[in-house]
């Protein structure tokens, strides 16, 4: 917790305790993955399906510093890690704050596409690779 990035960590704090929303959500994916850079995690990725038979899921992921701070293994091994997951789900969807200019950036270069909402923005990664 005390690594991750502060607009991640504010963004857990606004749901309840930080360290319960993250066991929470690991508890409740049907997947989950943790990059890691010289044994420090350097960013989590997890899918929720809302039923065991669905080929859709809710997509989520937290983040450290070190993310911004060696770009391009990120990319590189998120673009790993978008194909696996997008090839287990016909569609994968998530939230994202409308301010947040990196991560869409980040988003639309997987592929996904960025749908408009009043306070945060829904983006889809629709068909497999």
């Amino acid at each position: 917790m005390p690594r991750l990035r502060q607009r991640d960590y504010e963004n857990l704090e606004r749901f309840g305790a930080p360290v319960m929303q993250v066991e929470d959500a690991l508890r409740i994916s049907v997947a989950a993955f943790t990059a890691e850079l010289d044994g420090n995690v350097v960013a989590m990725w997890g899918v929720r399906a809302t039923c065991v038979l669905d080929d859709r899921a809710y997509l989520w992921m937290l983040g450290t510093p070190a993310i911004e701070e060696h770009p391009f293994a990120f990319l590189r091994y998120s673009r790993v890690v978008m194909r696996h997951m997008r090839d287990h789900y016909s569609m994968l969807y998530g939230e994202i704050e409308v301010d947040y200019v990196a991560s869409i950036r980040w988003l639309r270069w997987l592929g996904a596409r960025i749908l408009p909402g009043p306070e945060r923005l829904m983006f889809a990664f629709d068909g497999r690779c």
